[in-house]
């Protein structure tokens, strides 16, 4: 497992990035730092996010109930937008129309991450 670490924070306003699927597993979501944890290790209180697979994070807590922006397949343009003034990270699959959001987020530094495998 690999994981990329954006070199930008934000913490304020609203962002957007999209995203073309591929064949292997992905995890996309934000970080607020310190965040030094191993690259395997999902469940940490400093991180959020959304699975290809369903599954979702919310702080480091794994949630099973899935997400409702589905299951991500192969070619999928999915979109996410991040908003630090409302403290939300919404997924958006653009070919499915299908989206989830998470709030709760920190009023911190938050940085966007992926994490391939």
């Amino acid at each position: 497992m690999k994981c990329v670490l954006s070199s930008c924070s934000f913490n304020v306003g609203r962002h957007t990035w999209r995203f073309k699927t591929d064949t292997c597993a992905t995890v996309i979501g934000v970080v607020w730092k310190p965040f030094s944890v191993p690259e395997k290790d999902l469940n940490h209180r400093k991180y959020s996010g959304f699975a290809s697979d369903k599954n979702k994070w919310i702080s480091g807590n794994f949630h099973e109930d899935g997400s409702k922006a589905g299951k991500w397949n192969k070619g999928d343009i999915m979109e996410v937008e991040l908003d630090c003034d409302a403290h939300t990270l919404k997924l958006t699959n653009l070919c499915s129309g299908k989206s989830d959001e998470l709030s709760g987020l920190p009023d911190k530094n938050l940085y966007p991450a992926f994490w391939l495998w």
